[in-house]
This record gives structure tokens, C-alpha cells and sequence, in this order.
């Protein structure tokens, strides 16, 4: 069995209650298409799926709702 590393924790971001544990500073912003992209990719490295983006589309439309979610993939679209 390899041996596990420490976990990797980051205090820097801290609010008046505590961590801040729901910040989103990591992640790229939205409509950027660097999100879905991300996504795809982890869920065709999973395997048993015949279409990745369409997964990834599904997950998205539910996260977001269908309008948001047209609106970001129009946005990430114009920038590609």
C-alpha cells in the first residue's frame, strides 16, 4: 500500500466565522468553458460513458438551470 500523504490544508482564507470552506478563488470562472472542460475530462477518465459532454451538460442544466446554463455555454462559446 503507498503511503498517504498529510493532508494539504490551506487556513490562508479566513472570514469572521471561521474558514472560509465555500470559496470558489481555485476555480476558473464561470463561462469561461475551462469548468465544463474539467468536468468532461474527469468523467471520460471514469469510463462507462458513451458521450462525456453530454453528461456534463446534464450535471450542468441541473446545477444551474436550463436558462443560466444556455447563457454560459453561449458566453464560453463566444471566447473559444
Amino acid at each position: 500500500m503507498p503511503k498517504q500523504s498529510p493532508l494539504n490544508l490551506d487556513f490562508t482564507r479566513i472570514w469572521q466565522g471561521g474558514v472560509d470552506h465555500f470559496s470558489d478563488a481555485s476555480k476558473p470562472p464561470l463561462g469561461s468553458g475551462a469548468r465544463f472542460a474539467a468536468l468532461k475530462a474527469k468523467i471520460a477518465k471514469k469510463g462507462g460513458v458513451r458521450d462525456p459532454g453530454a453528461v456534463a451538460a446534464a450535471i450542468g442544466r441541473k446545477k444551474y438551470g436550463a436558462k443560466k446554463f444556455q447563457a454560459l455555454a453561449a458566453k464560453g462559446k463566444k471566447g473559444a
